[in-house]
């Protein structure tokens, strides 16, 4: 991740982590600093919030609807966005200004290494066809075994069930190209249709793969919810750049199609004294704004699942601290906490994230997560992340994997069954290393139904009708439905639009280390 500062830039290549224990103290990491941190506001445009009877007309021509009664509103060149926001916010009509804040990643490649022979690495696992699926370098991920995957596709495999991968895109490479996708998403051009969110970065490639790879097809790897259906939605662009708004819209877009589960791999670091979600989210311009993305999803009954961040700080990222949402934190094949994982408080659950550092069953970086992803202009390579990013796939396959074995399961029922029978790695009883431990999927899906959930109706989107701003001028339509849960989104509290806001970064800080086809 791309931070601003030398004394927030944190050395991950350069960690020593000393692997083998069963605990690692909840103190283990670096503490919160405290600083305030500068950010990056998106330029030519405000995120404006309109009071419940105000009249779109009260805005300029040009401005675009996101959800609810947010605008994208366009601002004269050159104007300072936090000067505009600050005129605006005195606009009769309008609750809340502010500008958006632009989102960078960093990708971090190490040496690309050779591969096994497929029959030879599937020799040497031991693995024949009635264990494993016969996905050549199935052997490598040692992270399908630690969370009992084998056993729960004995009884779901994801049928069913829309995950949004809300990322960089998906790009269909040779071990996608069975996959279902549907109602792709581009919340940077606003455009809806097969293609339109491929990936050109690599992150969302990545962790799509992990949740529902083709499996079983004699191709590179394999998915943990191979049979769940994939909703691509972009919000990060080429170099890995992205905004609040547009995840916000991608959030949105998700719930109005239909997604039972949203994957969140991305993020923003909270420091003190703003590490809470409420405070955290308001010192970021945009964060309001996806607070109520996140509310309408989680009224509309849907797992949302974010990462809890890569810095080994002992508070938790934004949307990961928000409290409808899964966060999630990282162990390496030893089941110890990955060095680069945060932790603290609100933390739900573990899952692998990896260490490429680790030569593992002699393998050099064979310690991260294995899928395809991109190595340079290479779309079929075989590439090992590490990340909390890596982690959160695997709770959100999971997820898909309890609702498509009892459909009529809340999310508050899937959080459950994956929490109560998670395995406990930490200080017994839920700690702020691992939250309740690492998510074990055969056992969820036991839980889930002896929980006797009942299969309930899906809310049917429908279309919101066009906003016009003047009679001569139409916003730009996101396409984003009436929600039609009960549940109506909760107001977060206005925060001044001159506040400071701190630096926004996503916790994409993954080692990429390729395997050769």
């Amino acid at each position: 991740m791309l931070l601003r500062y030398t004394w927030l830039r944190f050395l991950l290549l350069a960690t020593v982590f000393v692997v083998g224990f069963a605990v690692v103290p909840a103190v283990l990491g670096r503490a919160a600093p405290s600083r305030p941190q500068q950010v990056d506001v998106a330029p030519g445009y405000v995120l404006v919030k309109l009071e419940p009877q105000a009249p779109a007309a009260i805005l300029p021509a040009g401005s675009e609807h996101i959800l609810g009664a947010w605008y994208k509103v366009p601002i004269v060149e050159g104007e300072d966005p936090r000067a505009a926001a600050q005129r605006w916010a005195a606009v009769s009509g309008v609750v809340l200004a502010q500008p958006d804040t632009v989102i960078h990643v960093d990708r971090e490649e190490v040496a690309a290494i050779p591969a096994a022979e497929a029959p030879a690495a599937r020799a040497a696992a031991g693995l024949g066809a009635d264990l494993a699926p016969n996905d050549p370098l199935y052997s490598r991920q040692w992270n399908f075994p630690m969370i009992q995957t084998e056993q729960a596709w004995d009884v779901a495999t994801g049928s069913g069930v829309k995950v949004a991968v809300v990322d960089s895109g998906v790009h269909r490479g040779d071990d996608l190209a069975c996959a279902t996708f549907v109602d792709d998403y581009n919340a940077i051009t606003n455009k809806a249709g097969p293609g339109v969110a491929d990936d050109d970065y690599g992150h969302g490639t990545h962790v799509a793969g992990t949740i529902a790879q083709c499996t079983d097809n004699g191709i590179g790897v394999a998915g943990v919810a191979p049979d769940a259906q994939l909703m691509p939605v972009k919000v990060l662009d080429a170099s890995g750049n992205g905004s609040f708004s547009n995840v916000a819209k991608g959030v949105d877009w998700a719930r109005a199609h239909g997604a039972r589960v949203i994957n969140l791999s991305l993020g923003a670091q909270c420091y003190p004294p703003f590490d809470t979600w409420q405070t955290c989210s308001e010192r970021f311009g945009g964060g309001n704004l996806l607070n109520d993305a996140i509310a309408a999803a989680a009224a509309a009954d849907i797992v949302i699942a974010a990462a809890a961040g890569n810095n080994n700080l002992g508070t938790l990222m934004y949307p990961a601290n928000h409290p409808n949402v899964i966060a999630v934190t990282a162990v390496d094949p030893n089941m110890v906490k990955a060095p680069y994982a945060d932790w603290g408080s609100g933390l739900d659950l573990a899952a692998p994230g990896g260490n490429t550092a680790l030569t593992w069953n002699g393998v050099e970086h064979g310690g991260g997560i294995l899928q395809q992803s991109k190595d340079g202009s290479n779309w079929n390579a075989y590439v090992y992340k590490q990340g909390t990013s890596m982690a959160t796939a695997h709770v959100s396959a999971a997820a898909a994997l309890l609702r498509s074995f009892v459909p009529g399961a809340t999310r508050q029922q899937v959080q459950d069954a994956l929490q109560s029978t998670a395995l406990d790695l930490g200080t017994p009883g839920p700690d702020t290393t691992f939250g309740y431990g690492l998510i074990q999927i055969a056992s969820a899906l036991q839980a889930v139904q002896a929980a006797g959930a009942t299969s309930t109706p899906t809310p049917t989107p429908t279309e919101t009708p066009t906003a016009t701003v003047t009679p001569t001028a139409t916003l730009t339509p996101t396409e984003t439905p009436t929600p039609t849960a009960t549940a109506t989104a909760t107001e977060t509290p206005t925060a001044s639009p001159t506040a400071p806001v701190t630096q926004v970064w996503l916790p994409l800080v993954w080692q990429a280390a390729t395997a050769a086809r």
